[in-house]
Order: structure tokens, then sequence, then C-alpha cells
């Protein structure tokens, strides 16, 4: 069996990556523009532009820093990611790689609605993945941590509508807890003294989230799910999970309803081999229905442009090499229906076109029920089965984009629909969805991840966090 290595050392390795990255002195701009290859003798840094690529070599360290091909991402948006403790944004607009600022490791790296600012959580618990909130302009002014904040930040999301944050601080029996709000500039708030897994809904004017309800018996506790208006209120009890645990999901696009799982006994080990899905409408008295059983991994499910459909990864068992299919289901009517796969083979990370007529994902071999790998070999061979394909909305006309390459994982949709942007071998790629050669934008990253991952499922936002901001 393959184990994944310990996370306190990814977290040494990392913070020593950045720190050589940080005294090397980067250069904060570099372009697409034709130029001889210089080096900066006190920084001990060679910088090599040519065919549009810049490349970037540090002596001291030479991974620490990013090569990347800007010419080749001209017109998608603008790419923000982390190298080596080090963030940068890569701006295909403007044809510019600009580092923003030095921010170790990080849990999280998300853009605001109107693509002026970025937020990441600094990470200072590793177990918990837990740390300070932390933003920055797109240009890399005004970079400050959240101040006000009475306890370290577990999770935050951005208002769809507007530059707001809801933050979920890190659990304590015994301390601060609690959901609150923030914009980049202004002071917290607290919105609910208790809660967890906050989700914005889509006009950005409620929050839903859950909390334990009070016990005596630990084993026999129960969430219940609130909602709450953003701008402060009274929370509205909207069910309650007696006996077990609730994670949200998020809301039916016309806000009416939202989804959740369901965890019986709060068992994680339940948890990780699958919980089933449930759509709650919030008018009347609301009854939970039943969709499908998933593993709570947020980039094994993508929602249609609408938001009403969701795409999904179904199937229980913690194994990602067996028994994983994609299905497509109705948020409102709760309709689930089977999306047409080849035999043998396992269906992973789903991504819908923005344009809702395709849909891509990731194909591997289905290994049946062989609990692991006996060694590195069999593993790199299971890894070296996924590839790339792209269907329509119902799954027809399924066909592999075989220039894509092996050893394939997290596709994103362009905001236009023709392209496709993934990791493999540690780097991060763009194809184009219609054929024609992939091209390397960003890679490959120095931290590479156990490809075990948790039986299979690499968490790729700790060593390749991205945030892609599309107009």
């Amino acid at each position: 069996m393959i184990h994944s290595p310990s996370r306190r050392f990814i977290l040494a390795v990392i913070a020593l990556l950045a720190i050589l990255a940080d005294s090397a002195g980067i250069p904060h701009v570099l372009a697409d523009r034709g130029a001889r290859p210089t080096t900066d003798q006190n920084a001990g840094l060679t910088v090599t532009p040519s065919d549009g690529t810049v490349s970037l070599i540090l002596h001291l360290a030479p991974t620490s820093v990013p090569p990347v091909d800007v010419a080749a991402f001209r017109g998608q948006g603008r790419l923000a990611f982390v190298w080596s403790g080090q963030l940068y944004l890569l701006n295909g607009d403007a044809g510019i790689l600009r580092r923003l600022a030095a921010v170790g490791l990080i849990g999280n790296l998300a853009w605001s609605p109107d693509g002026h600012w970025l937020a990441y959580i600094h990470v200072t618990n590793g177990d918990l993945g837990s740390g300070q909130l932390w933003v920055v302009r797109a240009d890399g002014s005004d970079a400050h941590q959240v101040m006000g904040l009475p306890a370290p930040v577990q999770t935050f999301s951005w208002s769809p509508v507007a530059n707001m944050l809801a933050i979920g601080l890190q659990y304590s029996p015994h301390g601060p807890s609690g959901l609150w709000l923030a914009t980049p500039l202004g002071r917290p708030r607290e919105l609910a003294a208790n809660g967890a897994g906050a989700q914005w809904s889509p006009d950005g004017g409620m929050l839903a989230y859950s909390a334990t309800l009070q016990f005596t018996n630990p084993l026999g506790r129960s969430d219940a799910l609130y909602t709450v208006p953003a701008a402060g209120g009274a929370p509205a009890r909207r069910f309650v999970a007696k006996e077990d645990g609730i994670e949200l999901l998020g809301w039916w696009p016309n806000g009416k309803g939202v989804l959740f799982w369901r965890d019986p006994l709060h068992s994680a080990s339940i948890a990780a081999d699958g919980l089933m899905l449930y759509t709650l409408p919030l008018g009347g008295a609301p009854t939970p229905h039943p969709l499908t059983t998933t593993l709570t991994y947020p980039d094994w499910i993508a929602r249609s442009p609408s938001g009403r459909r969701l795409l999904l990864v179904s199937g229980g068992g913690r194994e990602a090499w067996h028994d994983k299919s994609l299905s497509t289901c109705d948020v409102v009517t709760a309709a689930c229906q089977a999306v047409s796969t080849q035999h043998g083979t396992v269906a992973l990370d789903p991504a819908w076109s923005p344009r809702d007529n395709r849909i891509a994902f990731v194909q591997a071999r289905d290994l049946g029920n062989a609990g692991g790998f006996g060694g590195t070999q069999p593993l790199q061979a299971w890894v070296q089965t996924h590839t790339l394909w792209v269907a329509s909305a119902t799954g027809a006309g399924a066909h592999e984009l075989t220039a894509a390459g092996a050893s394939v994982y997290q596709p994103q949709w362009s905001h236009d629909g023709r392209h496709l942007l993934y990791i493999r071998d540690d780097a991060v790629w763009l194809v184009d969805a219609n054929g024609g050669a992939p091209v390397k934008i960003v890679g490959p990253f120095p931290s590479a991840p156990p490809l075990f991952g948790y039986y299979g499922h690499v968490d790729w936002t700790t060593y390749i966090p991205l945030a892609w901001h599309q107009p």
C-alpha cells in the first residue's frame, strides 16, 4: 500500500522553497516580448524570454521560479497561481507575468466577482489547513491580512455579486467560532455565532450554513441547516438532521432551495465512502429529496451554466479507481440520469462548458476492488490511464482528446467553450477542445503531489493552487 507523505514534511519543503525564492529578488513583472537572455548577478537569476516564452532559472534553487508561456495564454483572462510560496498573476489580456506577493503555503485562492481582488488563507496550522485570511489587489497592491477576526480562518468564499467575504473560523469547543463577513478593506462583523460550511445564495442576499445543536451525548448529536440574511438578522432553521451531520454544497439557481450531504452519525469513515446528496426546497414544509451517492470532493461536481443541473461523479467507496461514473441531476425536480461512459473505466473530474453544449471529464481504468497498489510502478501505470474526454451534455459522442496526453487531471473550460485548461505532469496545459496540440502554460511545478492522494483522489489545490478569472 502506498501512503501519502506527512503534511508537515510537505509544509517544511514548501516553506524552504518560499524562503529561497523570496531571497532571490525575483522581478515583479515579465512581459512576452522578445529579448536577449539577461542575468542579474546580484539576485542569481537568469531571465530568458524567446518566442513569447518567459523562462526563469534561479541559480540557488532552480525549481523555485516559474517557466511560463505568456504568449500562449493570450486572450484567456487572468490566471493566479502559487509557485514556491510566491503568488503570481499571468495576465493573458496584457501579456504580462507579475509576481504579486510572498504567500507561503495557502489553503485556498479565489478571485472576487469583479476580478479586482484575490483572497487566500496563509496556512499556519498544517494539520487543519487553517490560518490567516489575506487579500491583495490584482496589480499586487494593498496586500494585507484581514484583521479583527477572533480565531484562525478555516474557510472563506466570495459573494457572487459583491466584494464581500463569508468567513468560517476554525472550530474550537472552548473558543470563538461562527460565521463572519468582511470586505477587503473593512472590519469583519459576526453574522452567526455558530456555523460552518457557509454558502452564498445566487443573488448574494442570503447565506446557508449548518450548525450542531446542543447535546448531552456526542453520539446522538444533530446538525441543523440555517439561512440568514447577509445584511444581518435572525437565522431561520430550515431542517434538522437527527443524529446526523450536514455538509452544504450550495443553492438552487433561483434561491428557493439548497443542496447538502447527510452524514450518518457524523461518521468520517462513512463519509469517506460516499454520502447521499439531497436537494431541499425551502418553501412550505421543507422535505429533502435524495439525488445520488457521491464522495464530497468539490472537484467532482460541476454545475451547468444555468445552475439547475449538476454533473457529478456518482458511486460509493473511497477508491477513485473503482465504481465511479457520471450522472446529471436536476436540483429542482431531483431527477438524475446516468451519463454513458466506456465499460471498464471510471469517470472523474467533470467540467461543464459555459455554452452548455459540452462536458469534459477524465477517464481512467477501473481496477475493481483492489485495495491499493503494491508499489510505485502500479500506481504510476494507473495514473497513465487518466485521459481527457469531451462529449455532448448528455454524454453522446464522447471522444478522447488524444493530443492532451496521459496523466490528466482537473480540466476547466475557457469562457468561450473552445479551450480546456488542465493539469498534466505537474504542469498546467491548454488545449483546443476541437483538436490541436496542447501548450504548456506553467510548470512543471516544484512541489509534486503524492499521486496516491487519498485512495486515488489528489487534492491539487494543496500543490498547484490556481484561480482563473475570465470576464
